[in-house]
């Protein structure tokens, strides 16, 4: 009886090891060849709840994107994935399952934009934008004047500053524009306070 107890849980082991997904659901895990594999043995599982199942689900490779809302965190082969899951939680809002999505490597091609303590990455200035103006905990202003771009950094690009706050931009004109924006801002300090890159003797 020990041994053949002993090979079933060596199966199972190997089970595990080897499959490409696996999901859980009230504190039962399961393995599959796939996700719907996964899911489909969670499901039918007469202790398991159906969304959990569907909504806990990682699969190998899962790991480049991944979102989250109200601690509860959800990875993703894709930024889509990542969304879907974490929309499918019960306890979750979709709206922060939208905002807070990141994928590996987003930051280094792209923009980012920050509001009250929340940071947002996007392929590009209008992405980030975006993200950060569908969160319901951001201000609409910070999202837009906050927002920096990796070309901000390049080249002769410029920068202003109000009221201890630095707003980057790709010319004198961004700049101004994004500090201006900005409700703690004073306009006269953005306009004054402008300086390129060009403008700094070479050392």
């Amino acid at each position: 009886m020990k041994t053949i107890f002993a090979i079933l849980s060596l199966n199972l082991i190997s089970l595990s090891a080897f499959a490409a997904c696996e999901t859980n659901s009230r504190g039962f895990r399961f393995p599959g060849a796939d996700e719907s594999a996964a899911i489909r043995r969670c499901q039918s599982h007469p202790n398991t709840n159906n969304t959990e199942c569907l909504s806990n689900v990682v699969c190998e490779g899962d790991n480049r994107c991944r979102t989250e809302s109200r601690q509860f965190v959800f990875p993703g082969s894709d930024e889509r994935t990542a969304i879907q899951r974490c929309q499918s939680h019960p306890n979750t809002n979709n709206s922060e399952c939208q905002a807070n999505v990141a994928c590996r490597g987003e930051r280094r091609q792209g923009c980012e934009t920050n509001s009250r303590g929340f940071r947002f990455p996007g392929a590009d200035e209008r992405a980030a934008i975006q993200r950060c103006q569908s969160h319901p905990n951001t201000n609409n202003s910070e999202c837009q004047a906050n927002v920096a771009c990796r070309d901000d950094f390049r080249g002769n690009s410029c920068e202003t500053n109000s009221r201890g706050q630095s707003f980057p931009g790709s010319d004198e004109r961004e700049a101004i524009q994004r500090c201006q924006s900005h409700p703690n801002t004073s306009n006269a300090e953005c306009q004054a306070n402008v300086a390129c890159r060009a403008d700094f003797p070479r050392r």
